[in-house]
Formats: C-alpha cells, structure tokens, sequence
C-alpha cells in the first residue's frame, strides 16, 4: 500500500530552506550507510569471514522462505543459519558471529525527520549502532510500495544477493576505502548503459502506477520492450531466473533510486540516484532512454 506524504507544513520558502538544509547536513554524514559501512577489505576478511551469521527469523513466511532461498543461491562469504528470536539474542555479543536482521535506521529528509526500514548486515560489536558501522545493507522502498521489510517479501531473494555483491565489491577494491565515497562509487559503477538490457523486457509493478503514471504514459516516454506485472510474476521470475527479462526496482527512502535488475543473475545491470521524489515518474523514464542507449521505433 502506497504512503500518503503530506507536505503542506512547508508555509514558507525559508522554512522549507531549512529543512533542505538539514536534509543534506545529516544525508552527507549518513549517506555511507545506506549500501554498506566503512570497514575496508582487510577489516572484512579478517572479521567477517571466519563468522557464522545469525539470520533472525521475522515471522513472514515468505519473505523468511524466499530470503533463504537467495542465501542458499547467492551467498558466498560465511556460514549462515536461521534463528528464532531466542538464539539470535542469545548470542548478540560474540564475535564468532554476524547477523542479518531488519532494522531501523534515522535519517533526516525533505519531508522532515523519519525512520527507514532496511535489512542490514552487523558485526557483534556493531549490533543495534549507528548506520553507518553496518557492514552491508538491503533498501526497501519504504515510502512507496514497501511499508516495512517483509514488504519485499516478493524480491526478498535478492536481498541476500545485493548484501553478498556490496561486500564482494568492497573486497575487489571497486569501492573507494574513503568511507564518504562508498555511495557514490557504488551508483556510479552501475551507472552507465549495459547492453544486456535492450535486449531484455523490462518488468514494471503495477503497483507503481498512478494517475501520474499510467502505462500508457509509459509506452509513450519508454523506447523499450515493456510489462506491467505483479508482485507474483516477480517473485516466479526470480525462482526461474528468466533470461529474457529482467525488472525495474524503484527504491524511495531517505533517498530516491532506480535500479534494473536481472532475473536470470540477480546482478544489477544499472543504478542511478535522483535529487528527489517518491516513486517512478515519466522522466525516470526518459532517462533510462538516455542512459541506457535506448530510441524509440
């Protein structure tokens, strides 16, 4: 279910002023945080590998279901197991263990202050901290289409496999070791036309139309081969790894992002970052044109 953001408290243009303001203060010292913390390579290999991670249990059967799944399929770095509550807690202080669990995370937006949702990766020590010593997170698209967690309970396999990549990329050294540059160099290395996306088609959820976004509106802004499609038929093309499609991510939380995503692979084949808004709009759309080489017929 859609949120409802209300912003007629902005009565005036320096009120308004202000709050950007904050928005960015508190987004550049929080922006690390939102794909994965500061430890380098080394603090990684040495801490993280030798873990067993803990991965709690939430009590949504599918999204636990589908979040197994994309462990069994796509993670490479620890030993893991599924927890109850009980176990996970038991243990929290050990260094011989990692964790996986939702969590809540502060961040002060255009909007005004707000909690985000996202699925996030600790060391021991770093459990129930600050964002910003995370190890690895997962986004959800909580101003959206996902009010909570389990909400991603359709993509939910490909949670474990953007957490596994962020932390395979930190070990490659395509990430910059500046924890300020962590963000920026991860949008930007998706950030550019990938072939294998124009000759795929592009699953939309019919959940991110509105009367602002109809699928005739995008017929006529998108130059490639596109589906409307449900929260169902994304869950299946994930379990099948279709080759000849992959499916558009739109992620609004403290910050807006779009992300295309292969079903067969589970990598993501581009990423951008945009200055504002919530939820998909016909320019997102003309910018995918751009970016990704695509002209209309």
């Amino acid at each position: 279910m859609r949120k409802l953001l209300i912003i007629s408290h902005y009565k005036t243009l320096k009120q308004k002023q202000r709050i950007l303001l904050l928005f960015f203060l508190v987004f550049a010292i929080g922006a690390k945080a939102q794909f994965g913390g500061c430890y380098t390579a080394v603090q990684l290999k040495d801490r993280l590998l030798p873990t067993t991670t803990l991965i709690l249990n939430t009590g949504n059967d599918e999204f636990d279901e589908n979040f197994e799944a994309g462990m069994k399929k796509y993670w490479t770095h620890t030993r893991f197991r599924f927890v109850d509550r009980k176990e996970f807690d038991l243990h929290l202080f050990e260094s011989e263990y990692s964790f996986i669990k939702p969590y809540n995370e502060s961040h002060a937006t255009e909007y005004g202050g707000t909690k985000f949702s996202m699925l996030g990766l600790f060391f021991a020590e770093a459990y129930e901290t600050k964002g910003e010593q995370l190890i690895a997170s997962a986004l959800i698209d909580e101003l959206n289409i996902e009010t909570k967690t389990s909400d991603a309970d359709y993509r939910a396999e490909h949670l474990a496999k953007f957490m596994n990549d962020f932390i395979a990329l930190r070990f490659s050294g395509v990430l910059a070791p500046s924890c300020s540059q962590v963000k920026s160099r991860y949008i930007d290395y998706f950030n550019k036309a990938n072939p294998r996306v124009a000759n795929k088609t592009l699953y939309i959820n019919k959940q991110y139309l509105s009367s602002h976004l109809k699928e005739s509106t995008i017929e006529k802004m998108y130059a490639g081969k596109f589906k409307i499609v449900s929260d169902e038929d994304i869950t299946n093309g994930i379990a099948d790894e279709r080759e000849d499609a992959c499916y558009l991510l739109s992620i609004s939380s403290f910050r807006k992002y779009t992300f295309i995503v292969d079903f067969a692979t589970g990598d993501i084949l581009y990423a951008i970052e945009h200055s504002r808004g919530v939820g998909l709009n016909k320019r997102d759309f003309q910018y995918l044109n751009l970016k990704l080489g695509l002209t209309k017929k």
